[in-house]
């Protein structure tokens, strides 16, 4: 060790091998650099203790560590600061009570609490472990503060030069906005993008947002996530399910995909959807819808449905069912070119069938009730279908019984035509303004001529379980596909 002395007496050596140094003392070590106003070195044991506007250089850095107390082993080259120790440069300041430093291989352990700040963040924790290339890992009650979040960890890795937050144990981000939370991941606190795995969170006004990753941006407002995804919307109580998303909060848009489904779960049972992709979006008149393309298939325990696309108006309660709709209520089979359900409180109030519509139910094992026309209305009670409305070219049979006997089925052509049912039964039928009626016993026509035109049963089609929304059914061709309208419900 070189030991150099200005402007004053010569070292003392006051114990033991001890000299004593005063004024504007430099000590010179590998590569180390310490300068004080008084310093005690011990030959005997190789160390330092030094005072006095003390600063400790690692050679060929012009910043240096300062503090109020200096311990130096010259053998290990670890310097222990005491007391109101403090570093800046042009990039990042620390502050402490207690560090011991390596000047050898530039590491650092701080403890019983330290304050990093650089340009735009500022870290606190109570220990940390400072590295070259300014890595560093803190730890206990770790908060670092940046424009756009507070981020509270036990541990977290950081890096001064990128400004970039490491998550490596399970950290929380909050802003005025959102909140997110990881236990793997990162944080760029300049472009405020959060890459988040291992129970990767978000919450974000009424949405939560979980799964194996979870990418946002602060700034932009656009985030991505993969795989076993789900996002909850508590305030349409709305749960989304897949392995992919895209959201964009500043056109209020989101889509999801990649075994996509959806958990209605705000009426007395829950429905389940899937369909290849569904997109949520608000338009230009503020109103919240959420749509599906294609394979739509659906499933509760009252209702059930299959069509290529559907579209929800949140605020209307209205879904809309597009190419080749058909929906089943208990023993009730509808379709048309296109389907409408009218939701109240959870429940199904009505549902509109427009253009070639048709009702179908099983009267037995080979014979079905049917209504068909332009347009039908069928009104529901406890989603058990109790009014059928007609408008235009209505036309029905529907099947007579004598206690459990069947004795015929009316036919009847009309207008237009209300029909009222009573467990099942027709109990009143209304029609306008005149009616081409009969009523045929079971044996005067054939079986073939005791269905309406084009009359399709398609039980096989029906969901009938929340697994089978997945199942593909091939689309079948019909009589009016050239007049069913195909739609590709996004933004």
């Amino acid at each position: 060790m070189d030991i150099e002395a200005i402007n004053l007496d010569p070292a003392k050596d006051i114990c033991n091998n001890c000299f004593l140094y005063r004024d504007s003392v430099v000590f010179k070590s590998e590569g180390s650099v310490i300068k004080c106003q008084r310093a005690l070195y011990n030959l005997q044991s190789n160390s330092i203790e030094a005072t006095g506007n003390l600063r400790v250089y690692r050679k060929g850095n012009k910043y240096p560590l300062r503090g109020d107390k200096l311990f130096f082993d010259v053998n290990t080259n670890v310097a222990h600061l005491r007391d109101n120790v403090r570093y800046s440069d042009e990039k990042v300041s620390f502050t402490t009570d207690n560090l011991d430093y390596n000047t050898a291989t530039e590491e650092g352990h701080y403890f019983d609490g330290g304050v990093i700040k650089d340009s735009v963040n500022t870290l606190v924790s109570k220990q940390g472990y400072l590295f070259k290339n300014n890595d560093m890992v803190v730890k206990d009650s770790v908060t670092i503060s940046t424009p756009d979040y507070l981020v509270v960890s036990d541990s977290i890795k950081y890096n001064s030069d990128s400004q970039t937050v490491f998550i490596i144990a399970p950290t929380t981000l909050y802003s005025d906005s959102s909140t997110l939370y990881a236990e793997r991941g990162y944080y760029q606190t300049v472009e405020s993008y959060a890459y988040l795995t291992k129970n990767a969170r978000m919450n974000r006004g009424s949405y939560k947002l979980k799964g194996d990753t979870i990418s946002y941006n602060e700034t932009t407002l656009v985030g991505e996530g993969w795989s076993n995804l789900e996002m909850n919307d508590t305030l349409q109580k709305i749960i989304f399910r897949g392995n992919y998303v895209y959201y964009n909060d500043s056109i209020s848009y989101s889509f999801m995909t990649d075994s996509a489904r959806i958990l209605f779960y705000s009426g007395f049972d829950t429905l389940y959807a899937h369909a290849d992709t569904f997109f949520n979006y608000v338009d230009t008149a503020d109103v919240q819808y959420f749509s599906g393309y294609p394979n739509v298939r659906f499933f509760r325990l009252d209702i059930q449905g299959k069509c290529d696309s559907l579209v929800y108006n949140m605020e209307e309660g209205v879904a809309t069912m597009y190419y080749d709709p058909i929906m089943w209520a208990l023993y009730n089979q509808m379709s048309g070119n296109i389907v409408k359900i009218y939701n109240t409180d959870g429940h199904v109030s009505h549902i509109e069938l427009e253009d070639d519509a048709f009702i179908i139910s099983r009267e037995d094992s080979i014979r079905f009730n049917q209504v068909k026309g332009r347009l039908i209305t069928g009104y529901l009670a406890n989603n058990d279908l109790k009014k059928i409305v007609v408008d235009g070219q209505a036309q029905s049979i529907y099947y007579s019984r004598d206690g459990i006997d069947l004795v015929g089925y009316n036919q009847s052509e009309s207008n237009y035509l209300i029909i009222y049912l009573k467990e099942g039964q027709v109990n009143k039928l209304i029609s306008k303004p005149t009616t081409n009626g009969n009523f045929f016993s079971i044996d005067s026509n054939p079986y073939e001529e005791q269905f309406l035109k084009d009359f399709q049963w398609r039980s096989d089609l029906r969901p009938i379980s929340p697994w089978d929304i997945y199942r593909r059914t091939p689309r079948e061709t019909t009589n009016n596909d050239k007049k069913r309208r195909r739609v590709r419900p996004e933004r």
